[in-house]
């Protein structure tokens, strides 16, 4: 439902041209608009064909692989060349589609595309558990291991490799 959402949107993903006030949008404020709408992911607000995609990826994923799909803004980081650790989250959320706001789409997407595969409204209910809010002020590396069971970035070479890989920061910012 967000309009501010829907035109971050148009700028990252369709070349819109970022205006002043959408330059100097904080993390946070980004995060809380989001918190506060239906919305899984921020590619959403980009069509409502991707809106339904985003719903339906996450529900497979967590149905079949138990994984959680985290969703988080962060400021622009002041390196030149930025690793992971650069990323500041200033709002951010894993398994969003646990959330009350957004339960209810993601249950009619997956039934929607994948009737009869699951008792949807089953795995919704009860398996689905709860969203997770990330640590905010914390870096991107370190909310990859948040919950129980999580394996440490400082006990495993596969994250820690991945955290020092420079991520093209045109990928996801707003210009």
């Amino acid at each position: 439902m967000s309009q501010e959402l829907d035109s971050i949107a148009s700028v990252l993903y369709d070349g819109q041209t970022a205006d002043q006030t959408q330059q100097q949008m904080e993390a946070d404020y980004a995060g809380a608009l989001l918190q506060n709408d239906g919305a899984n992911h921020l590619y959403s607000y980009y069509t409502q064909y991707e809106d339904l995609a985003m719903l339906f990826e996450a529900a497979l994923m967590k149905h079949y692989d138990d994984i959680d799909m985290d969703i988080a803004f962060a400021g622009k980081p002041a390196a030149e060349e930025p690793v992971c650790e650069d990323y500041l989250v200033g709002w951010g959320e894993r398994n969003r589609i646990a959330a009350e706001s957004v339960k209810g789409r993601a249950e009619f997407a997956a039934e929607s595309i994948l009737p009869g595969a699951t008792d949807w409204s089953v795995f919704f209910a009860t398996i689905v558990g709860m969203p997770q809010s990330m640590v905010v002020g914390e870096d991107w590396c370190a909310n990859l291991t948040l919950g129980t069971g999580a394996r440490s970035i400082r006990d495993d070479a596969a994250l820690q490799n991945l955290a020092k890989r420079p991520i093209n920061p045109q990928d996801r910012m707003i210009p």
